[in-house]
């Protein structure tokens, strides 16, 4: 639509529009990402110095994948493994 922002490379920022769910559009790749998140003053920078989001550049291929589904998957950091030994156990070994 000639109101659309653009965002990066061919993606575009659009107020849904009537003629967007009629199927009169002539946009071919439509894809809709709904959704709310708040935050308390200072919340979200206190998140982000924890860690626990993980920014990450879009990319038209993130945002147009096969399989939306997968898209959160795609964009995680792999886990971490942590391996515990009991201790006590090791030195009734000897300190093996």
């Amino acid at each position: 639509p000639d109101n659309a922002v653009p965002i990066f490379d061919t993606v575009h920022l659009a107020p849904l529009e009537e003629n967007m769910l009629d199927g009169t559009s002539s946009n071919a790749n439509l894809r809709f990402f709904v959704g709310y998140a708040g935050w308390a003053p200072g919340q979200l920078e206190q998140e982000l110095a924890f860690g626990r989001w993980h920014i990450v550049a879009a990319t038209e291929a993130l945002v147009f994948a096969d399989d939306p589904g997968r898209i959160w998957r795609m964009l995680l950091p792999p886990p971490v493994r942590r391996v515990s030994v009991d201790r006590a156990e090791s030195s009734s070994r000897g300190g093996e």
